[in-house]
């Protein structure tokens, strides 16, 4: 924050020993000013995900691995986003 960065990104996974939590957003996300864009990255891999960061005040996700495990990533993008399939 020291910086100014108006976009911070937290990443949900630990990179010491690469277990990932969404409780990192929650944990961090007390200590950002409101007027940051925040990214929640790592560890999306429901709806039910993407709506408990949407209500903690999260305006954007970043996911990878989930959708690349997915036969049909379309399908799955519409299901985070919690569009009809």
């Amino acid at each position: 924050m020291l910086a100014g960065a108006m976009l911070v990104g937290i990443n949900n996974r630990n990179l010491m020993t690469f277990e990932v939590t969404l409780q990192t957003t929650l944990d961090l996300l007390k200590d950002i000013p409101d007027d940051r864009v925040v990214v929640s990255e790592s560890g999306i891999r429901t709806r039910d995900d993407v709506v408990m960061l949407q209500k903690a005040g999260v305006d954007a996700i970043l996911v990878g691995e989930s959708l690349m495990r997915e036969k049909d990533i379309g399908k799955k993008v519409k299901e985070l986003l919690g569009t009809s399939a």
